[in-house]
C-alpha cells in the first residue's frame, strides 16, 4: 500500500457551534444522536482496530465527528452514506480538508448498494474466506454510530450477506464491521 500522509484538520466545532453554524437540530424521525466528543469519538474508532490504509463505509456520519478520527486513525479513504441532506455541508467542508480521500453519498444506508461506492482496485482483487488473516488483510471496514431504528434490521441484513457471500461480502474478504448502538439495543439483540 501506498503511505498516506497525515492528515491535518480543521479544529472540531463544538456540538453547539456545529449546529448552530449549519442550523442542525437532530431529527427525532432520523433517530439521530450525534457523537461528537473527539475523545469519545476516538475510543469508538481505536475499537475497530487498524483501519490504516483501508477504505471505511461509514454508515450515518452525522456531521462528521467519527469521519474526522477515522482519518485521524490513517484511513486511506472514507465512504460516507448519509441520509439526512441537511449535513452535506459540515461533511463537504471536512471532505475538502482532506482533499476529497472523502466520498459522500446520499441515501438510506437498508436500501444502500454498498458494492457500487468500492473502487475498482478492491472489486477486482478477490479475497480468500479460508485465509486465518482474512479480516486484517480486508481493504474495507463497515463501521457506523447506528440510529437505534436502523441498527438491527441493518445488522441482519449484513449477517445474512455474510452468510451467502453476497452485497460487501462477495469478494472474498471477511469485512471487520464495527457499530456503536444504544445498550437498549443491544440488549434486545442478545435477550432470550
Amino acid at each position: 500500500m501506498s503511505y498516506i500522509p497525515k492528515v491535518v484538520l480543521p479544529p472540531t466545532p463544538s456540538a453547539a457551534d456545529l449546529l448552530r453554524t449549519y442550523k442542525l437540530p437532530a431529527l427525532r424521525r432520523f433517530a439521530q444522536n450525534f457523537l461528537l466528543d473527539p475523545r469519545a469519538t476516538s475510543k469508538f474508532v481505536a475499537c475497530a482496530g487498524n483501519i490504516e490504509n483501508k477504505l471505511v463505509v461509514e454508515v450515518g456520519p452525522g456531521p462528521g465527528g467519527i469521519t474526522r478520527q477515522l482519518f485521524e486513525h490513517g484511513a486511506a479513504r472514507v465512504a460516507a452514506i448519509e441520509k439526512d441532506i441537511r449535513l452535506f455541508p459540515a461533511l463537504q467542508t471536512l471532505s475538502n480538508a482532506v482533499d476529497s480521500r472523502l466520498r459522500l453519498y446520499l441515501g438510506d444506508i437498508l436500501d444502500f448498494n454498498i458494492e457500487s461506492v468500492l473502487p475498482d482496485d478492491i472489486t477486482t482483487q478477490h479475497g480468500s474466506w479460508e485465509s486465518d488473516e482474512s479480516s486484517s488483510c480486508s481493504p474495507i471496514h463497515l463501521l457506523g454510530n447506528l440510529p437505534f431504528n436502523i441498527a438491527i434490521p441493518l445488522l441482519i441484513r449484513w449477517l445474512k450477506q455474510v452468510s451467502t457471500r453476497s452485497g460487501p461480502f462477495s469478494f472474498g474478504y471477511r469485512i471487520p464491521i464495527t457499530i456503536c448502538m444504544q445498550e437498549a439495543v443491544a440488549g434486545r439483540i442478545v435477550s432470550d
